[in-house]
């Protein structure tokens, strides 16, 4: 990489900008990284129906088992990836109740959103929890594809 923060960085969504607050966001899980600055702002949840608020990755919510889960992505393309096709992939345990690729979608250079609803989810190897994270992929072809991950989404199962 090159020097410092140029090339690969990690976001954090604090209480506060103090170095108190970006701890205490850390801790929290409220984050996402990106390899390439291929986005400049990622916005993942999710919503279920009885949640009053949609949840945000570093968040955990009780949700009865196998009820159906909506997510949303709306991202801000960054430098490295204005006018390129980006490839959305969900990854989680929700259906086979091991880490999969449970979605994927291409956006092209003009989307800089994606819906989509997850129905009939299993729980994980616990038997009570899933979890579901977003990676971004910019795919280049001499080279690792430049990605961006977030933080996960815990759902406890009742």
């Amino acid at each position: 990489d090159h020097a410092p923060c140029d090339f690969s960085r990690t976001h954090i969504y604090p209480d506060d900008r103090t170095a108190r607050g970006i701890l205490a966001g850390l801790r929290a899980g409220s984050f996402w990284s990106d390899h390439g600055r291929i986005l400049d702002d990622l916005l993942f949840t999710l919503s279920a129906p009885g949640l009053p608020l949609p949840v945000t990755p570093g968040e955990v919510v009780a949700l009865r088992a196998g009820q159906p889960l909506m997510f949303t992505v709306m991202l801000q393309r960054g430098n490295g990836a204005i006018d390129s096709t980006l490839i959305v992939e969900l990854i989680g345990n929700s259906r086979s109740g091991k880490p999969e690729l449970l979605h994927s979608k291409q956006l092209l250079a003009d989307e800089n959103r994606l819906d989509w609803t997850l129905d009939n989810t299993v729980a994980g190897a616990d038997g009570r929890s899933i979890y579901l994270r977003l990676r971004v992929r910019k795919p280049v072809a001499d080279g690792p594809d430049l990605m961006a991950y977030s933080n996960a989404i815990r759902v406890v199962t009742h």
